[in-house]
């Protein structure tokens, strides 16, 4: 059997009491970082576990079959940062065992798709989600901009899903490049902006300002942290009003 369990996006005590017991009652564990940074440390996790975790990189999951055939004859367990299937790789891990017959097992956790929700706009009032990728020689995608541009156009709010290990600065500056390629005036410097850094984690932080502002903020923060930026939409009363007195 094969049980997929949410690690959550806020440390170790994200894991539920539920996703937690089966780690204890579960053969083999299996583990992944690289679709969700994870604020957890692996021995603490084993700990918890009461056994070895192996850690699987995206080939491990995606085209080799450890996890599946070991889930034929024991009880498995699969870790996945967040909720366990906000990525598309282990909706594909579900169909493939229901091929081979495999019983599954889901546990749910906290994830940013939810946890975007304490910016104080409304989760109905979202679009697209978009993925923001580091820009490469050659590789400068306008993808998440006509994305953006669609929601807005439907005045829809963006959560725009920063790269692993970007932070706020690099973010508004491939958005500004966009935007010089572009011109449809989606960015400039006095755009507000909303960015969450660690969002469920005791040392998150969410700030509503200008691009300016914020990279200006975030930028003095040397620690490595996780971001996430909201491009809002039209706001209505009560989000404005949640925005003026609750996020600074």
């Amino acid at each position: 059997m094969l049980h997929l369990i949410g690690l959550g996006i806020g440390g170790i005590k994200d894991i539920t009491l539920k996703g937690a017991e089966m780690l204890r009652k579960s053969d083999i564990i299996f583990m992944e970082e690289y679709t969700c940074p994870l604020n957890i440390d692996l021995k603490e996790l084993e700990k918890l576990a009461g056994k070895e975790i192996t850690l699987l990189d995206r080939r491990g999951v995606e085209e080799e079959d450890a996890i599946l055939n070991n889930a034929l004859k024991k009880n498995v367990a699969f870790l996945v940062g967040g909720d366990p299937l906000s990525a598309t790789t282990h909706k594909e891990l579900l169909i493939e065992a229901k091929q081979k017959k495999i019983k599954c097992n889901v546990i749910h956790s906290s994830s940013i798709f939810s946890a975007i929700a304490e910016c104080g706009l409304e989760l109905y009032n979202f679009g697209m989600t978009v993925s923001l990728p580091f820009f490469r020689e050659n590789y400068t995608p306008i993808s998440p901009y006509e994305k953006i541009e669609k929601n807005l156009n439907n005045n829809f709010h963006t959560l725009l899903l920063l790269d692993i290990g970007m932070d706020v600065k690099t973010s508004i500056n491939q958005l500004n490049i966009l935007e010089k390629q572009i011109k449809h005036k989606l960015f400039f410097p006095k755009k507000k902006a909303i960015v969450c850094m660690n969002i469920g984690s005791d040392d998150s932080a969410i700030k509503y300002d200008t691009a300016e502002n914020l990279m200006a903020f975030f930028g003095k923060i040397k620690e490595k942290a996780l971001y996430s930026i909201i491009i809002p939409a039209k706001l209505n009363f009560k989000e404005k009003e949640y925005l003026e007195k609750i996020i600074r």
